[in-house]
């Protein structure tokens, strides 16, 4: 199995975060299942690369003799209430590999180091994404509830230690 490594979002990743969007899987488990548009696209970027919160997962195998796989992506944002909310997206090409509950453990662990007041970190997943559902509860998220909108609501706190 690849390790994830996290480093923050830059503007070279811009074909492939937009890949991701544009991946057909990741848009039907997304809470918007809209294709993001390009002006929106670069909104996005841009609020992560400035405020450094959103992170490429790159693996320990080289795709070619001068840069690393690109594995996944993980982001996070602040709702109204202050809340963290965590998501990552598994590059299509990686999917089945066993790389989400890694790549969750280390977004939660870049998370609560970037925030080191914050004592929970929130997911909000599908329904039907079952997948999403078993790695985050993998690494350490709790939760049985849907909200209106049919989504599993999970909860990582700081002091949880992932599933062995």
């Amino acid at each position: 199995m690849t390790t994830p490594t996290l480093r923050p979002l830059r503007w070279t990743d811009w074909g492939f975060a937009r890949r991701l969007a544009a991946d057909p899987v990741t848009r039907a488990m997304s809470e918007d299942p809209t294709f993001p548009t390009t002006l929106g696209h670069l909104r996005w970027m841009a609020r992560h690369v400035a405020h450094a919160t959103a992170w490429v997962a790159i693996g320990d195998r080289q795709a070619s003799w001068f840069r690393f796989n690109r594995l996944g992506l993980a982001q996070v944002k602040q709702d109204a209430r202050q809340r963290l909310w965590l998501g990552v997206t598994v590059a299509p090409e990686w999917r089945g590999c066993q790389l989400a509950q890694p790549l969750i453990e280390a977004a939660t662990q870049q998370a609560f180091a970037q925030w080191p007041l914050e004592p929970t970190l929130w997911a909000r997943i599908k329904f039907a994404n079952e997948a999403s559902i078993k790695a985050f509860s993998n690494a350490g998220y709790v939760g049985s509830k849907l909200d209106s909108e049919g989504y599993w609501v999970l909860v990582r706190t700081r002091n949880r230690k992932a599933a062995a």
